[in-house]
């Protein structure tokens, strides 16, 4: 490896955590609400970036989404764009270029992520009686909790901007979750030059 492809991938490393103001961009960007005219045309640009730069990541997380409810996958694809939206202005801001994750350790990062959801989820109906329900209630709260630990500006960002409504619960949003699984994704899968594909 030479010195600057060794370099390149220190710099991947540490791009996490993500900066606080990196987030809040996304967000500003993003959020309807903010900016209702953009909100369409930001999903659009942020889909054909994420389609030219990782087309597999996009098609997996397009896949994930089938079984959900349509409002539940828009808001899961709507988290997964604000997270793609920070990283790519975090690794503007750190000078880093996003690597193209293979195919082969998406599919891999996928296995072992639903052999885990399954364990953790049979574990929790027969430990504690827990219906399927709340089983995935549960393994949801967990990646919640493995998120604020790994990034606590971030979780405290996406917390102050989903969490305006009354009762609201971290786990039962989509928007917090589309975040969380690809945040977890890009983190495992940057660890590693073996899950890029070479640029030549």
């Amino acid at each position: 490896m030479d010195g600057s492809a060794a370099e390149q991938e220190r710099k991947l490393i540490n791009l996490f955590p993500l900066s606080k103001q990196s987030v809040l961009s996304a967000f500003r960007e993003l959020d309807s609400q903010e900016n209702p005219s953009g909100a369409q045309t930001g999903e659009e640009e942020n889909r054909g970036l994420l389609r030219e730069s990782n087309p597999s990541v996009l098609a997996d997380l397009e896949r994930l989404l089938e079984p959900y409810t349509e409002e539940n996958a828009k808001q899961m694809f709507w988290g997964a764009l604000v997270f793609h939206r920070a990283l790519r202005k975090e690794a503007k801001f750190k000078g880093v270029t996003l690597p193209t994750l293979t195919e082969q350790f998406i599919e891999y990062y996928e296995e072992k992520k639903e052999n885990s959801a399954e364990q953790s989820r049979i574990g929790a109906f027969r430990d504690r009686n827990l219906s399927i329900d709340e089983a995935g209630r549960e393994f949801r709260r967990r990646n919640i909790a493995t998120f604020r630990n790994l990034e606590p500006e971030f979780s405290k960002v996406v917390e102050s901007k989903l969490g305006t409504l009354p009762n609201w619960l971290p786990e039962e949003d989509f928007r917090y979750t589309g975040i969380i699984y690809q945040y977890l994704l890009f983190r495992k899968g940057f660890s590693d030059p073996k899950n890029f594909q070479s640029a030549g």
